[in-house]
């Protein structure tokens, strides 16, 4: 893909025209939009929400998508000539819907999707990381399973990633905060002032690695 390429989606069937991808030239920037292209699973149920982030060489489409069941959470990869198969990334055997879903992605095409997941009683957040050719399996990042919402991640420079959500305390919301280095979670932190209640975080990182929330 050349440096001017736009990518997108065409909402005109909600979410569920993909558009392929128009390239230009250095300094002429996008001639044209291709074909539009349905990338969801046409054999599965309404989808409730998704979301694009696209690199200088890839493109990862990330989606909600129920079964008729419950709402679980797919993935499909463009990269760079063709939209590889979708993929459900989330737990599949969870007895809750996946909602409230992010998604970030660092300058190696490396991807951090977040959403909150039910268990019947309460919620987690959950996190799957793509390193570039797969995912990996899913794995819950918040402590003590206490309705979190709100998650956030985004990437640094150097291809860390942080990621942010609430989790009620019993009276009030508070930030918490957990760091990815590629291989292994640290420790959640959080980062919010006691008493406060603190909702809907967001984030963003400086060129030098530092994050402000």
């Amino acid at each position: 893909m050349g440096k001017n390429t736009i990518i997108g989606f065409c909402l005109f069937l909600i979410f569920l025209n993909g558009c392929d991808v128009g390239s230009g030239g250095e300094d002429a920037g996008p001639k044209s939009w291709g074909a539009a292209m349905k990338i969801d699973l046409e054999d599965r149920g309404n989808l409730m929400g998704h979301r694009l982030v696209y690199g200088e060489e890839t493109a990862m489409a990330v989606w909600l998508q129920s079964d008729g069941t419950r709402v679980h959470v797919w993935a499909r990869q463009f990269d760079g000539t063709r939209w590889r198969t979708g993929e459900m990334i989330d737990f599949s055997s969870a007895p809750g819907d996946a909602s409230m879903l992010d998604l970030a992605m660092d300058g190696e095409g490396r991807v951090l999707a977040l959403w909150k997941q039910s268990d019947g009683a309460g919620s987690s957040v959950w996190a799957n990381y793509f390193d570039g050719d797969d995912w990996g399996a899913p794995y819950v990042i918040d402590p003590n399973n206490n309705n979190t919402i709100s998650p956030r991640g985004a990437f640094d420079r150097h291809g860390n990633a942080l990621a942010l959500w609430s989790q009620f305390n019993g009276s009030l919301y508070d930030v918490w905060a957990r760091r990815f280095d590629g291989t292994s979670w640290g420790e959640a932190v959080k980062i919010s002032p006691s008493g406060a209640n603190s909702l809907d975080p967001d984030l963003s990182f400086d060129g030098e690695g530092k994050a402000m929330a």
